[in-house]
């Protein structure tokens, strides 16, 4: 569970500021003009950027931990250079710092660590999810892989994404990482957007978001 924590720690940090680079590069008008919202746009941009990278290299070979590692370290280190980027990171550490938002995450994060800590029983997982991600490890992607098993040609970038955290000690114990992190990522947004509306400072996006999170989560419960 400690290292699920660690995880999704590195994991939020890099994501969300690899999207930053990307919001500051189309948004330069400022048209998200909501610290909050761009926090949850630049992680989820960040999240498909590095899934589409990752697709990307598997192509190539084996993938293993260092191209993930290496594009979020080129990210982070990008913020060094591009102040703007900076300054916003910081605003978004002092919103996400706050007790009444930090609290409530905190234990909802603990929560799902628990829950994803446990051995993935979805029977899918270990007809081709599971061989899928390990093929990936240690070949790469195959041209006719499907040949060997069809369900090999139901690809998904979640199979990278979970190839590349599958490395030494983490290797068959990161099943749940993704969807953890995206279920918590999923609970903070609609946080904000409750507190938002308790506050009278909602607009129709955070009723939206209040009434359609809640319906798109409940079947994982």
């Amino acid at each position: 569970m400690l290292s699920l924590l660690i995880l999704w720690v590195v994991l939020g940090a890099g994501t969300y500021l690899l999207g930053l680079h990307l919001v500051h590069f189309f948004d330069r008008e400022h048209l998200l003009d909501r610290l909050g919202d761009r926090a949850i746009i630049s992680l989820t941009l960040g999240c498909l950027t590095l899934a589409v990278l990752l697709s990307v290299f598997v192509l190539f070979g084996p993938l293993n931990a260092v191209p993930g590692v290496l594009i979020l370290a080129v990210a982070a280190a990008g913020v060094a250079a591009r102040p703007a980027v900076r300054r916003e990171a910081m605003s978004t550490a002092r919103l996400v710092l706050q007790p009444r938002f930090a609290l409530p995450v905190t234990l909802v994060t603990l929560g799902v660590a628990l829950a994803a800590s446990d051995p993935v029983g979805w029977y899918d997982s270990g007809l081709y999810h599971y061989p899928f991600v390990k093929w990936m490890r240690e070949y790469g992607m195959i041209p006719g892989v499907a040949l060997v098993h069809d369900a090999f040609g139901q690809s998904s970038i979640w199979y990278p994404m979970t190839a590349f955290l599958s490395d030494g000690s983490l290797r068959d114990r990161v099943g749940g990482v993704w969807a953890g992190f995206l279920f918590v990522a999923a609970c903070s947004y609609l946080l904000l957007a409750l507190l938002r509306i308790a506050d009278g400072r909602a607009r129709h996006a955070d009723w939206y978001v209040a009434v359609v999170i809640p319906l798109s989560v409940q079947p994982f419960l």
